[in-house]
């Protein structure tokens, strides 16, 4: 759960579950608050459904990279 906190944090708590590095490339997008329940049983999709409020989008770039970005 997420109340009011930015992005970039629940990106770092969430992305511990995923194999590899998440990266947000956009400092503006990680300082965005979002609020919400995210289920961490698909942390991908946990990701991706907090990532598309802000704007943004989640972009696998390989197996053990994803970048979140404005693009």
């Amino acid at each position: 759960m997420a109340k009011a906190e930015p992005l970039g944090s629940l990106v770092a708590r969430i992305a511990h579950w995923l194999p590899g590095r998440v990266i947000v490339a956009d400092a503006a997008i990680g300082r965005t608050r979002i609020r919400g329940l995210f289920d961490i049983s698909d942390p991908e999709r946990a990701l991706d459904a907090a990532v598309r409020p802000t704007g943004g989008r989640l972009r696998r770039v390989s197996g053990l990279l994803a970048v979140i970005s404005s693009v």
